[in-house]
């Protein structure tokens, strides 16, 4: 483990009909066991097929958000789309079979009931029927993320991208801060058509499956798609109430607090990232930097922190400076054939960078 580098993990795409056949035999395996033991063999095997699959479309995706311009990396998830809703079927048949198998209650006590009940909430969330708009809405889910990735910004002489910007609504400077405020909402002013074609598309589509598998909309199945097993729309209605009732009173007052630290009359839309006169806390060295102040850090931390800090940074799983054609945002990723994560971000410069990475690792 200590030598894994994140360039020789390969995992390749599926072969549909040999994992069939495979599919085929755990499902006759599990279907005639008698015994637990004959059970959890078949599921160790199909945890096996199931981290390869799950690496494999890590892989494909990460490689997708690190250079959305590459064709093969744009081809590969395009198959990646095609093949999911298969394998989800698959998956799915597994797991029917488990949550109603005779010796359900012998299995629960050797790997816990959340496995269940994540497995109960995924069931109902796949039929053949929405086969197609599955791929559809990876296909349109993909645009969106490749016309954010294409943004090319002007200002003062500078291009940036969407993540880049953001250094400058940061700064103490209002009138430059209003400026990059102006650029980035005209960047969505004149691509607003995409945008609302793709959000159009995306709402009616996921409308659909969701009342193709008997559901009233799509937030009854985002729940199931998201495994909200233990609370529901009626929690987070309490939640928001609270949130209103609470939370909202108190941010008016930090607005206040937060105009006169500033010494504006009020908070505009291109104030709200900060909120100190003389600019945000910001990183004072650059990603180099930023690394070598983490690995200090963990290896003061230690308990285990510390070397596996060293792994990731070691290893190259971390991709954290941003570039051109590079989707934004930030995620942790995972490849469980080998145990490993990877973190992704998109460092600008800002208080963001230490938020997000630390949040991620």
């Amino acid at each position: 483990m200590a030598s894994i580098h994140f360039d020789d993990i390969e995992q390749a795409a599926p072969e549909m009909e040999p994992l069939r056949t495979e599919i085929s035999e755990l499902r006759q395996q599990l279907e005639s066991a008698t015994e637990v033991s004959t059970v959890l063999e078949a599921m160790r095997r199909w945890d096996t097929l199931r981290r390869e699959h799950d690496c494999w479309a890590s892989l494909t995706h990460l490689r997708f958000h690190q250079d959305t311009t590459n064709p093969e990396y744009k081809k590969a998830r395009e198959h990646c789309d095609q093949l999911s809703p298969q394998l989800k079927e698959l998956d799915i048949s597994i797991k029917r079979l488990l949550v109603d198998h005779p010796l359900r209650g012998q299995i629960e006590s050797q790997i816990g009931a959340q496995a269940f009940a994540l497995w109960e909430a995924e069931i109902p969330t796949y039929e053949p029927v929405i086969e197609e708009d599955m791929v559809q809405d990876g296909a349109l889910s993909a645009r969106y993320i490749e016309l954010l990735a294409s943004a090319s910004l002007e200002l003062r002489g500078e291009t940036l991208n969407l993540s880049g910007i953001v250094k400058h609504l940061e700064s103490p400077d209002r009138s430059l801060r209003h400026e990059a405020d102006m650029v980035r909402w005209t960047w969505f002013d004149q691509n607003r058509d995409q945008l609302d074609e793709l959000f159009d598309k995306l709402v009616s589509l996921r409308h659909g499956m969701a009342q193709k598998l008997g559901f009233d909309n799509y937030v009854q199945l985002a729940y199931l798609l998201m495994q909200r097993v233990d609370y529901d729309e009626n929690d987070v209605d309490g939640y928001r109430q609270s949130v209103r009732d609470l939370v909202t009173p108190l941010g008016v007052k930090l607005r206040k607090w937060q105009a006169s630290e500033l010494g504006i009359e009020k908070v505009m839309a291109w104030d709200l990232s900060v909120f100190f006169a003389q600019g945000n806390p910001r990183p004072e060295g650059d990603h180099d930097w930023m690394i070598e102040r983490a690995k200090e850090m963990f290896d003061a931390m230690g308990g285990g922190l510390d070397s596996f800090f060293r792994l990731l940074s070691d290893g190259g799983f971390m991709d954290l400076m941003m570039r051109e054609g590079k989707a934004g945002g930030g995620f942790c990723t995972s490849f469980e054939t080998v145990g490993m994560p990877f973190i992704y971000a998109n460092f600008n410069g800002t208080r963001g960078d230490v938020e997000v990475f630390t949040h991620e690792v």
